[in-house]
């Protein structure tokens, strides 16, 4: 970087970059070489104000019950309509300020494209496993330890089941409407149902997507999730099904494409 070199009374003066501040330090190398630098362990004015400290990832992840219930009403609202403009207007101060502490910790994001010119709020995996697990609200709406099957489904479009008990009870209380309902068993050992309308709905948008991103090599879960508006859980269970009917292969781990 070049520096301007005053002469007054016989004396030689240079101007220093604002960011080392009044307090510096001379260091000399070696003959005709110095160092110049701030005072170690001090700081400007300007990095005190300006300077935060870094979130960990330990922390980036922590998501408190407030949290929690911000990010259960955004997952409330279709993706498509959780634009900002239409979300923060139903907020109150308390929750505008919660929400601001999520996208500084990259829990919500804004996404933006031609589809959503004034971005949409996308709600990390990581955050949405967390809500996703049963609150006690929803824990007194189950019967005999089991979902309400048919309720999630309506809800969802689709239902995970984690082990053989809840699979076994999910069977019988759906066997009036098996002809509306596809399921299977996946590799790790949870079973996966949607209906077949919304499987039709979503399998089409995602198979357009992935038509879209062929020149890229395929599409990972979460860009899906966001060409299609819909949850990423909700792109992993439709792709299972995609899979079985050879109509999407993994071509590498966590990226998809056409058959």
């Amino acid at each position: 970087m070049d520096i301007r070199v005053l002469k007054k009374d016989g004396k030689y003066y240079i101007e220093l970059p604002e960011e080392l501040g009044s307090q510096i330090e001379l260091f000399k190398l070696k003959d005709g070489y110095y160092l110049l630098s701030k005072r170690l362990g001090e700081t400007t004015k300007s990095e005190a104000k300006t300077e935060k400290p870094e979130l960990t990832m330990e922390k980036q992840t922590e998501i408190n019950n407030n949290e929690k219930e911000v990010i259960r009403g955004l997952l409330s609202v279709k993706f498509e309509d959780r634009t900002p403009p239409k979300i923060d207007k139903n907020l109150n101060q308390k929750e505008k300020r919660i929400l601001e502490g999520l996208i500084e910790k990259k829990i919500v994001t804004v996404y933006k494209s031609k589809k959503y010119p004034n971005g949409v709020y996308n709600i990390a995996e990581r955050a949405f496993t967390i809500v996703k697990k049963a609150s006690p609200d929803e824990k007194s709406q189950k019967t005999n330890g089991f979902v309400d099957f048919e309720v999630q489904l309506k809800n969802n479009g689709y239902i995970v089941l984690t082990d053989n008990k809840q699979a076994y009870a999910f069977s019988q209380k759906m066997k009036d409407q098996k002809s509306n309902i596809l399921a299977i068993k996946g590799f790790d050992q949870k079973f996966y149902a949607v209906t077949k309308s919304y499987y039709e709905k979503i399998g089409e948008l995602m198979k357009k997507a992935l038509k879209e991103e062929e020149m890229k090599g395929g599409a990972g879960i979460t860009e899906l999730s966001k060409k299609c508006g819909v949850e990423t859980e909700a792109v992993s269970v439709v792709l299972r099904f995609l899979g079985e009917e050879g109509e999407v292969i993994e071509r590498k781990k966590g990226i998809f494409s056409l058959a």
